[in-house]
């Protein structure tokens, strides 16, 4: 062991270790860091490109093309009729006798092919850590044809800072919203995806299946594009855009079942998921670009929701009574929910199901892309629309019935949705 945060009596520190600590922070690939013009580039003529100033991170090594500086990259001619692509690369490389080390800029022509799609050149992969003497970093694609460049492309990834990073978490933190009004197991869900997000953030150079060693996989058939995940115990859960719509469903060995879905038109929000597949859901989307977790109308429509199921299901235990906690959500029609000028009109509601205890109730008024707590006030002087009470609790032969009431205008564009947490 040996310290290199401190003074050690004599110089001790070498490079390849502060590579090693560059390689644990930010990653053991090839980046550009976003500072300065971030190695931007300009294509001057036919002939020449100008690289601009930014820093590199090269397997932890880091190098740095100072602030006002600019490198003239030489493209040699191109011929007429022909295609070509050339790269513009970082090279790393190292005296296999001083062992001095340096990096610079440096293009690698291509073959030039007629008629046809060019390819690229192949450069030099090296590993520093092992000690090859040459590494070669793709900066930038230049496409030649004839005689002229016609598009540079930009072959890197550029890596962000510690402080981007905590603020790209607060800001998913800020528009998924307060988790505190959430139910324990969404809550918990939402964190575990958001700390999943954090750990893929600098790690997005290998593909999502090589990354997850087979477990996660995006392909495109006829149905659109194509998202699967598998458990450790190879149960496989697909997602796809079938006939237009959402689709969620677990595959085995073929066989679809069971199967979730968003119908192509999601603005009434009038279908629900179970809160037990949040993560998954979430896992999936937030491999993509910043925001689209908390952007996208398919997320936020779950989490106004709850994730919850309009089905019965099993969501806990109480160990003190050996009781199983149940939930269920029941969904009604408003269309004839309407404000009038008398006092306010009574609906009964059936759950369907006999409860002999109830431990939670949350209603909400959906529709029109929007989502309304209940108790609910028009105008914030009186309260339009409300739960009076729940009878026939602790009954063996009638179903519990809610009884609301109501004087807001609603109607058919909105479902009232009750969640009900409960003992059978």
């Amino acid at each position: 062991m040996q310290i290199i945060d401190g003074y050690g009596g004599r110089p001790h520190i070498e490079a390849f270790e502060v590579r090693e600590l560059n390689a644990s922070l930010h990653g053991p690939g090839d980046y550009v860091a976003d500072i300065g013009d971030k190695m931007g580039c300009e294509v001057v003529t036919n002939n020449k490109i100008q690289v601009k100033s930014g820093a590199v991170l090269v397997q932890g090594c880091r190098g740095i093309n100072p602030v006002g500086s600019i490198v003239d990259m030489i493209i040699e001619n191109g011929k007429t009729g022909d295609n070509r692509n050339d790269l513009i690369v970082v090279r790393y490389s190292k005296d296999p006798v001083s062992s001095e080390e340096k990096m610079e800029l440096a293009v690698v022509k291509g073959k030039a092919v007629t008629g046809g799609a060019a390819a690229d050149p192949k450069v030099v992969t090296g590993n520093l850590r092992d000690g090859d003497t040459l590494h070669e970093m793709p900066l930038y694609r230049v496409a030649l044809q004839g005689l002229n460049i016609v598009k540079v492309t930009p072959l890197f990834q550029t890596i962000r800072s510690t402080v981007q990073l905590s603020g790209l978490l607060d800001d998913v933190n800020a528009k998924v919203g307060p988790l505190s009004s959430l139910t324990t197991g969404v809550r918990t869900s939402i964190v575990n995806a958001i700390n999943w997000l954090k750990a893929q953030v600098t790690n997005t150079q290998s593909t999502l299946e090589a990354r997850t060693n087979g477990k996660a996989k995006i392909w495109e058939d006829g149905e659109g594009g194509n998202i699967q995940v598998e458990s450790p115990n190879g149960v496989k859960w697909q997602m796809d855009a079938y006939n237009g719509n959402f689709r969620l469903y677990r595959n085995v060995d073929g066989t679809i079942s069971p199967s979730y879905y968003f119908p192509g038109d999601v603005s009434n929000g009038n279908v629900l998921l179970s809160s037990k597949i949040i993560n998954t859901l979430a896992n999936l989307v937030a491999n993509t670009k910043a925001g689209l977790l908390a952007d996208s109308i398919l997320v936020k429509s779950m989490l106004q929701m709850l994730m919850r199921s309009d089905a019965k299901r099993t969501v806990g235990y109480l160990s003190d009574l050996s009781r199983n906690v149940y939930r269920k959500t029941i969904r009604a029609s408003m269309a004839n929910w309407v404000a009038t000028t008398d006092s306010m009109k009574a609906f009964e509601i059936d759950t369907g199901e006999k409860m002999s205890s109830i431990l939670k109730i949350d209603v909400l008024a959906v529709g029109g892309g929007r989502c309304y707590p209940i108790p609910y006030s028009p105008n914030g002087q009186y309260i339009g629309t409300r739960l009076v009470y729940a009878y026939n609790i602790g009954s063996s032969t009638k179903n519990v019935t809610l009884l609301f009431e109501n004087n807001s205008a609603w109607g058919s564009a909105y479902t009232l949705m009750t969640t009900i947490e409960y003992l059978q």
